[in-house]
């Protein structure tokens, strides 16, 4: 399949929504072929951050990753940011050997943005 057919479907959880100061707490991908059939499982990365930078989040942030145990992991996790975003590179270039694929998210372009200024590769 050619890899212009192919899309990028990235999604974020982070501790906040500014790019800049907010930290990436998980990363969920999948690869579509243009009728957006899923062409592998995907894959979902849960970083580790400590509990200092986990206490920064807002009250909304606090609420809803607690209730969906994502704090939980993250606290557990062995996933540094690095070693996250290397797993990733090379799991995308098995579907886009040659290109940066095109991403396919929400028409805002947050997270692209967020990804793009936190995982410069």
């Amino acid at each position: 399949m050619e890899t212009e057919k192919r899309f990028l479907w990235l999604d974020m959880e982070m501790t906040g929504l500014d790019s800049y100061t907010d930290s990436i707490l998980e990363l969920a991908v999948v690869i579509t072929d243009m009728n957006l059939n899923p062409l592998d499982e995907g894959m979902n990365l849960v970083i580790h951050h400590p509990s200092e930078v986990l206490n920064t989040m807002d009250e909304w942030n606090q609420t809803t990753h607690h209730s969906t145990g994502l704090i939980d992991r993250v606290l557990k996790s062995k996933w540094s940011l690095q070693a996250a975003e290397e797993h990733l590179l090379q799991y995308t270039k098995k579907f886009f050997p040659e290109k940066q694929p095109p991403f396919a998210e929400t028409p805002s372009g947050k997270i692209a943005c967020s990804y793009s200024v936190t995982c410069p590769n």
